[in-house]
């Protein structure tokens, strides 16, 4: 496996496990996520519903995929997939103005805005990356360079996952979001 590759599965795989590990921490946690996805009106009711509980299979069954080295590959399509879902639903709701709540890593992170769907634009091209890398076939990678590229991954995870941080610090106090 390429460094590319180590380095996207590690960022895909934390994010996606912390993601995770926030909607269920505690049921309060898991309640508002799931009262969140309720705000999102043009998902008919039943799906809605099951919502929630799709999501948190999706992201469970993604870090097992992304975690097995022989179904890499898999993890990384389904990762890119969740993705482009999880971005056409927030940028569908914001065409619609709905104020959807950020419940992604299980607190509020404020109404979702064009930053979160700027974040999963980048997580969608870093799991397109490592499944072109992926690709490629297994490759034998030094120890020392495997290290790096997850120590890499994981930083860049620590980022995208305190993304709301980044853009306030980055944001107008007259512009908000």
């Amino acid at each position: 496996m390429t460094f590319l590759a180590i380095s996207m599965r590690t960022l895909l795989g934390v994010v996606f496990a912390l993601a995770l590990g926030g909607k269920l921490r505690s049921r309060r946690s898991f309640a508002d996520f799931a009262a969140s996805l309720r705000e999102i009106r043009w998902l008919p009711g039943p799906a809605r519903a099951a919502a929630p509980i799709g999501v948190v299979a999706v992201e469970a069954v993604s870090i097992v995929l992304l975690a097995v080295p022989a179904t890499v590959p898999f993890g990384f399509a389904l990762t890119l997939l969740t993705l482009a879902v999880f971005t056409a639903s927030v940028g569908w709701s914001l065409r619609r103005g709905e104020r959807v709540r950020c419940q992604c890593f299980g607190t509020d992170g404020g109404p979702m805005g064009t930053w979160e769907v700027a974040r999963n634009c980048v997580l969608s091209v870093a799991a397109a990356a490592g499944l072109l890398a992926s690709a490629a076939g297994p490759a034998a990678a030094a120890p020392a360079g495997s290290a790096v590229a997850a120590a890499g991954g994981a930083l860049a995870a620590a980022m995208i996952v305190r993304w709301d941080d980044l853009r306030y610090v980055f944001s107008s106090p007259t512009t908000g979001r």
